[in-house]
Formats: structure tokens, sequence, C-alpha cells
């Protein structure tokens, strides 16, 4: 999932249309990503496909010489089915 959300982040149509392949022609149960906790463009196109925020890594990746922190999320087949 997270070469999808690199490739397209910012094409909705694009997003939604895996979402859906991933659930309905693969048969996942879940999708899970993580993004940077700064990562304002990702973030919205994750609520828009009606992610769910899971939790905060704190200083899991380290950039340059910084260490920063990731959000997980994830979208889950019942969810989307309520």
């Amino acid at each position: 999932s997270a070469v999808v959300f690199d490739a397209y982040r910012s094409e909705g149509e694009a997003l939604t249309l895996a979402r859906d392949f991933v659930f309905e022609t693969v048969g996942a149960h879940r999708i899970e990503c993580r993004t940077f906790a700064d990562s304002d463009l990702r973030i919205a196109c994750l609520r828009r496909l009606g992610a769910a925020e899971e939790g905060r890594l704190r200083r899991s990746t380290r950039i340059d010489d910084h260490y920063v922190d990731q959000l997980l999320w994830s979208i889950v087949r019942a969810d989307r089915l309520n």
C-alpha cells in the first residue's frame, strides 16, 4: 500500500480504486499504512479514504540526523460495509 499512496497521493480517485480492489478483488480484511506525523497531504488522503488513525510511533524513523514520529492508519473491511 505504501507504493500506491506515494505514487498517487494527490489522486483521490486512484486511491479509492486501489482500496476497493484490495477489499473486493483481493479479499483483504485490513489495509495498514504508516505516514510521517507532519505529512498533512497524506493524512488528508487517508481520512478521505475512511482510514482511522490507530496510533503514533514515537521517533520511529530516522531522517538525516534526527528521528521523526510516524502515524499508523488502517481501513478495516467491516468498517466500509457499515
